[in-house]
Formats: C-alpha cells, structure tokens, sequence
C-alpha cells in the first residue's frame, strides 16, 4: 500500500514543484484515467497522495509516514504541506470517480405493537422501526429506515457484535 514507499529510489529528497506537478497528474489520472509510468517516485507518490486523501488522513501523520519511508525532514514538511493545500481538491476528485458506502453517524429507534393482522384478530408482537442516519461521501445527509422483529434485531446485534470481535482479533495480531 502507500504506506510501503521505501522503494521509490528518492534518496529522501524532492523539489516542491516535482510534488505540485505529481498533485497535478494524479488529478489528472483520475479524471481522465491515464497513467504515463514517468517513475517510481511518480507512481508512489501519486498513490500515497490519492491514498491518503482518500483515507482523510490528518497531514501531520502523512508526514509521519514519509518520515519513515526515509524521506528527509525538510522534503516531508513541504509534501505535507502540499497535500494539506491540495486534500479537498483531491477528495472531490475521489469522489467523483469512486463507489463508496455511506458513513453510519447515527442509529434511532422506534418500537410499535401490532395488534391486529389480516389473520388474527387479537395478536400482539413487536414490530421494531429502525433508522440509520448516514452522510454520504459528497457530504450529504440520507437515512436508511427499515423494519424488523424482535428475533431479526437480535441477529442483527449478533451480526454486529460478531464483526467487532473480528475486528478486535485481527487488530490484536497486527
């Protein structure tokens, strides 16, 4: 990945206008899809820009990771500095011409008693009514409502509980 750049040959060093024209092309690479392969520092650098804007990533941890690819104090403050300036521009490109799914921000809930159904007159069951608020990545807001039973929301919760667990392992063997 992007994080992994220690193979691009740079010796540390990049002339600031280099960074601005590699900013340039990967702007150009994804609007237009082209790619001319001009070097391993182009092509790193290009993908640990789109990469990191397209993680949001904070400047001063890119910088933090350009340090440790080698590259020199000066020459990763000046990238950094680049990338901060050119970040938005680089994740509208992003998300322009990238599928990605909507953040969760929020969860709220209802819960209602059906009584009646075209079956039984006198049933009652819980009827849950959920709604995921979720922002876009061009920022817009949208909600996701559905409903569900007791026992479906409770697989679900599972589900959930599930994936957080894997995650907890696999972060815990890195």
């Amino acid at each position: 990945g992007w994080r992994n750049m220690g193979a691009w040959g740079t010796g540390g060093k990049v002339a600031e206008e280099e960074v601005r024209k590699i900013v340039r092309r990967a702007k150009g690479l994804k609007e237009q899809g082209i790619d001319d392969g001009n070097s391993e520092l182009t092509t790193g650098l290009t993908s640990a820009l789109l990469e990191a804007a397209k993680m949001d990533t904070l400047p001063a941890d890119f910088k933090v990771t350009l340090l440790d690819q080698g590259f020199a104090d000066d020459t990763a403050e000046m990238i950094m500095r680049v990338y901060e300036e050119e970040k938005s521009a680089l994740r509208k490109i992003l998300a322009r011409t990238q599928f990605s799914f909507p953040q969760l921000t929020g969860v709220t809930w209802r819960l209602d008693f059906v009584v009646k159904t075209k079956h039984v007159d006198h049933a009652i069951r819980p009827l849950f009514f959920v709604r995921f608020h979720t922002v876009k990545q061009d920022g817009t807001q949208e909600d996701i409502d559905f409903t569900c039973t007791e026992e479906e929301l409770s697989d679900l919760h599972d589900t959930l509980k599930q994936a957080c667990h894997q995650v907890t392992l696999s972060t815990n063997s890195l």
